[in-house]
């Protein structure tokens, strides 16, 4: 008989390897989903731009801003990110300083406000829950890392 030698890996091998593996994915898996989640704050970013632009659009046809997101690129008073990740609100700041505006006045200020949409993909987002711009550019965020939101 000949001696014929078996060549593979054995269980316990095999048990190393995947031991790895999943030691790695479990390192790797929550620094993915992190980075997924900054990106998608870009969609809010990108939706107060787009209204902005709207709103000073509004402003040099009407002379004043506008009350509502309809005019701003919204549909059914309801304004998305393009990926539709968040949801753009509008508000125009009456009585807040030196913002007036309302019936036949045309408002001279606002604020946009971007917040994730509820039950979606950015809703768990604690550490940026929100986006604001104001009419004079100031940036604004809210959630556990405010500071470095924008």
């Amino acid at each position: 008989m000949k001696n014929v030698r078996q060549s593979g890996f054995t269980l316990i091998e095999l048990m190393i390897v995947i031991s790895i593996v999943a030691l790695l994915a479990m390192v790797a898996l929550p620094t993915y989903q992190e980075s997924i989640t900054k990106s998608r704050r870009t969609d809010a970013k990108a939706a107060l731009s787009a209204a902005t632009l709207n709103q000073e659009k509004y402003f040099f046809q009407f002379n004043g801003y506008t009350s509502s997101v309809n005019d701003i690129g919204g549909d059914s008073d309801q304004l998305l990110s393009p990926e539709g990740f968040y949801s753009v609100s509008l508000s125009n700041n009456v009585g807040t300083g030196t913002c007036v505006g309302g019936d036949t006045v045309r408002y001279n200020c606002y604020t946009l406000t971007a917040t994730p949409v509820a039950g979606g993909a950015q809703a768990d987002d604690d550490k940026c829950t929100s986006f604001a711009i104001a009419h004079r550019g100031a940036k604004t965020a809210t959630g556990s890392e405010a500071d470095y939101c924008w």
